[in-house]
């Protein structure tokens, strides 16, 4: 006996949710026996189901014919995900052990996932399309409903609040296959929280930094080569004008010695 199919069972095409309809394979299966004698041998496919003997296939999936001394029993029937891994025996009724068996190795399928998943935290998003696992996809991100996509890849961080769809689209027979692997609602009070969050390092490091050069103030001066205040032309010494304009200077001149070399060592070290 010989089995054989019209289709290739290591990618059989099952269902498929695609913009663009891409049906499902007919599954073709078909074996042959020679015989000699009056009578032809009757034949049937059968499905072998896990743990069990198995289920013969319904009559209108089958069609078994005589030409000359061989016998011909034919197997159609739509893809589905039921038939994924399964094992198809043909057989002769009154001799089982004259057999022969195909297997489907793979089937392919894609599912939309249209429900909104609302974000909880700002963090990264990754979107995973519900296909078979070695289709080869490309993923979009598209923001509320422009028709434009804003990124592509898997992952996206969201910035501004809004609704963001993933579209994966995978090759199916040399065609493309659309569809919406995963949507998602940024609310405004999610990102707010994140660009609080942003914002604290750095008012945390410029806290750290005035601590550390108050402390370095109080300890022993750095200075710097900065010339000492000096009286002005028209103001002579002793005046009370004169004299205040000096004591503020004087200030700022020791301030510089100690607070500006700190910030400036800090924040442009290296």
């Amino acid at each position: 006996m010989v089995c054989q199919s019209d289709n290739d069972l290591n990618a059989v095409v099952g269902p498929t949710e695609c913009a663009k309809l891409i049906a499902p394979d007919q599954l073709q299966l078909s074996c042959s026996v020679t015989y000699s004698g009056n009578f032809a041998p009757r034949m049937e496919w059968r499905k072998m189901e896990w743990r069990k003997v198995g289920s013969e296939l319904q009559s209108n999936e089958t069609k078994c014919g005589v030409r000359g001394n061989r016998v011909m029993c034919n197997a159609t029937m739509e893809a589905n995900l039921n038939i994924n891994g399964s094992v198809y025996i043909c057989h002769i009724i009154t001799a089982e052990q004259y057999n022969c068996s195909l297997k489907v190795i793979k089937t392919i399928y894609t599912f939309s996932d249209n429900s909104v998943t609302h974000v909880t935290s700002p963090d990264e998003v990754f979107c995973s399309a519900n296909t078979s696992k070695d289709l080869s996809c490309v993923y979009k991100w598209y923001k509320d409903y422009k028709t434009e996509h804003i990124k592509l890849g898997q992952t996206l961080t969201p910035i501004n609040p809004g609704t963001y769809r993933c579209q994966a689209e995978c090759k199916i027979r040399n065609e493309t296959c659309a569809f919406t692997a995963m949507v998602i609602n940024a609310p405004a009070s999610v990102l707010n929280n994140k660009l609080l969050w942003l914002l604290v390092p750095p008012f945390i490091l410029l806290g750290v930094i005035v601590v550390i050069c108050f402390l370095q103030k109080r300890g022993k001066p750095q200075l710097i080569n900065v010339s000492p205040p000096s009286p002005l032309q028209g103001h002579p010494p002793g005046t009370p004008a004169e004299d205040i304009r000096l004591g503020l200077l004087s200030r700022e001149y020791e301030n510089s010695k100690t607070v500006l070399p700190c910030f400036t060592k800090l924040l442009f070290k290296d």
